[in-house]
């Protein structure tokens, strides 16, 4: 029995109500109880009323972007519902000083009330229904993993990734048994990954983004080598406790760093519409204004993010992503500290490690026979397998695409994925040369020799010497 998880320390359910009724709908059809607030339990019907978001893309009975049925209160009676009461969730946030500061303690640091709730729940639903293989949680909290491990459950972790509407096609997200912030523990598996050496071709960058990119934003492949504008980025986040919590970045103080660099009219900002009351706060540096993020990122030479999302999305476009902070995810493809101004192009092999293995299709995250088959622990070339098939099956793309050369098989993956006649996407294609990994190869070298040399001039041995080489020109003067 896989049991959904979903715990809200604020007390405003309705941004994750759409999750909610995405658990329902997996709970209804394998017959799994719900742990979750009890305000989550309410009828449809009720939220339906408030305009709220999971009713506002419901087409045929669907929600469009999610993919679960219309909530109704009939569907509601038949969930086994596992609920934090309004008093269980009080008691265990009056801990702290403030709301605030109980959302952010709560997720790095073990809450002994909310552990003792979570074990309580467990051991109802085990008693009443049987043996818990796993627990789904978009949320890796502390307390949540102490009483996994003391009742021996495997923890889950979902979350939403790079790929979402309205810029890619397909959705994958994150699915995996560790917490998402855990970088040391995603670097291992990828050496895992790479030390299997089964998986010997991979899709370059213009294959991956004609296979996820949404058809109308396939123009950006042919600015993939365009010169950037802007030195740095820099994504000002939504100061989100989960990341404040287990990175902690400080926006100002790299900020600060990046003036030291870099002049003003070299960086530009771009805020999340969460921040944009701060505004003002930034008013001295450009601020971007760009329709989405591709546009923005590649615009810039480099990216500063507290956001992983756009992190691996500057990965994916082959620009140099900077990943501030403890514990971030994407550290392996990144530049993570500010101390010297770097270029560094991800390989090709890291990005499809991410995109076929990290993540998983946004379908299989809810799929109870994709779940126990993860629960079996595969290696990291089989679901990098499985993950590849299922993609390429859904979209009828033959697994001997690889003996395509690069510009058929670039045609074929965006023929297959958008429906395109060869004419149409030659027609968006006509301004690019297809110069995939050959031009990566390059710009890798060259970020290599630039690392090597500021890695020399930055060295104590170049600095004591400086006065040697100084004399030694004077004297090469003279003798000329």
């Amino acid at each position: 029995m896989i049991v959904p998880f979903l715990f809200c320390s604020t007390g405003e359910v309705q941004n994750s109500l759409w999750l909610f009724y995405k658990y329902m709908q997996f709970a209804l059809e394998n017959d799994s109880p719900i742990i979750a607030d009890e305000k989550y339990f309410k009828n449809p019907s009720y939220y339906e009323k408030q305009g709220a978001y999971p009713f506002q893309n419901i087409v045929n009975g669907k929600n469009t972007i999610f993919d679960f049925p219309k909530p109704t209160d009939q569907s509601m009676r038949k969930l086994k519902k596992i609920p934090f009461t309004e008093k269980e969730v009080k008691k265990i946030m009056d801990k702290y000083p403030s709301i605030e500061i109980g959302c952010q303690e709560i997720l790095a640091i073990e809450n002994k009330e909310y552990t003792k709730n979570i074990i309580e729940k467990i051991e109802k639903i085990e008693k009443q229904y049987g043996k818990i293989e796993a627990i789904l949680s978009w949320t890796w909290y502390k307390s949540l993993e102490v009483a996994c491990k003391k009742k021996n459950i495997p923890l889950i972790q979902l979350e939403l990734s790079t790929f979402r509407f309205p810029s890619y096609q397909i959705k994958l997200g994150y699915f995996q048994f560790y917490d998402k912030y855990d970088s040391q523990t995603m670097d291992q598996d990828y050496l895992k990954f790479l030390e299997e050496k089964k998986i010997q071709k991979f899709f370059s960058r213009k294959e991956l983004l004609g296979m996820f990119l949404n058809k109308q934003y396939l123009s950006y492949l042919n600015r993939l080598n365009e010169q950037p504008k802007y030195e740095f980025g820099v994504n000002i986040g939504p100061l989100d406790p989960l990341e404040r919590a287990k990175c902690h970045t400080d926006e100002d103080k790299q900020l600060e760093e990046i003036q030291k660099m870099i002049k003003l009219d070299e960086m530009t900002l771009r805020i999340h519409p969460v921040r944009r009351k701060d505004t003002d706060k930034f008013n001295k540096y450009q601020i971007d204004h760009s329709a989405n993020s591709i546009e923005w990122i590649l615009q810039n030479r480099r990216i500063i993010s507290t956001g992983s999302n756009i992190a691996f999305e500057t990965l994916l476009l082959g620009r140099t992503a900077y990943v501030i902070g403890d514990n971030f995810p994407y550290r392996y493809g990144s530049v993570s500290t500010l101390d010297n101004i770097e270029e560094k192009i991800c390989d090709i092999s890291y990005l499809n490690y991410i995109i076929f293995c990290y993540y998983a299709p946004f379908d299989l995250m809810f799929d109870s026979q994709y779940i126990h088959w993860r629960l079996t622990k595969p290696s990291m070339t089989e679901i990098y397998e499985y993950h590849l098939d299922y993609i390429l099956k859904k979209y009828k793309i033959q697994k001997d695409i690889f003996q395509l050369n690069n510009y058929d098989r670039l045609i074929e993956i965006i023929s297959k994925t958008k429906e395109m006649s060869k004419s149409e996407i030659e027609k968006i294609l006509k301004d690019t040369h297809y110069l995939p990994d050959e031009n990566m190869h390059l710009r890798n070298l060259l970020a290599e020799e630039k690392k090597t040399m500021n890695e020399i001039l930055n060295s104590k041995s170049w600095k004591i010497t400086s006065p040697l080489r100084k004399i030694s020109k004077r004297l090469h003067r003279k003798t000329s």
